[in-house]
């Protein structure tokens, strides 16, 4: 069974009434208990700050083309991609070239000729 139970709650300002408040309503609205340990508050306008969250890395990083502009870049965590190449890994250290070739066109997204090259020369 897997639970939805990681949230990510988003405040232009934070003030001590609103925490106050989001908290309470998490432990009596939806019954779910606060991790104290796990619960952190992250400031986005800081630079280098970023969150991870279900697998993906959020950071605010600079424009190259428009000066002074901030977007929001939204990336695979490092811990994902390396989860992902590990199963990769397995999958591909058992199997023989043609297999290996299969095994990347089937992969989402697919794979280039180029690509399947690339992994079949390694």
């Amino acid at each position: 069974m897997r639970y939805a139970d990681d949230f990510v709650v988003l405040a232009r300002y934070q003030t001590p009434r609103l925490k106050g408040w989001i908290e309470e309503k998490i432990e009596t609205w939806l019954k779910l208990e606060i991790n104290p340990e796990k619960t952190r508050v992250v400031d986005r306008r800081k630079d280098k700050t970023s969150l991870d969250f279900l697998g993906y890395t959020f950071r605010w990083d600079r424009d190259l083309y428009v000066s002074g502009k901030r977007y929001l870049n939204v990336e695979p965590s490092k811990k994902s991609v390396m989860k992902e190449r590990e199963r990769i890994n397995e999958l591909t250290d058992r199997l023989s070239v043609a297999g290996r070739r299969d095994l990347l066109r089937a992969l989402p997204g697919g794979c280039t000729k180029d690509c399947v090259n690339a992994v079949l020369r390694q």
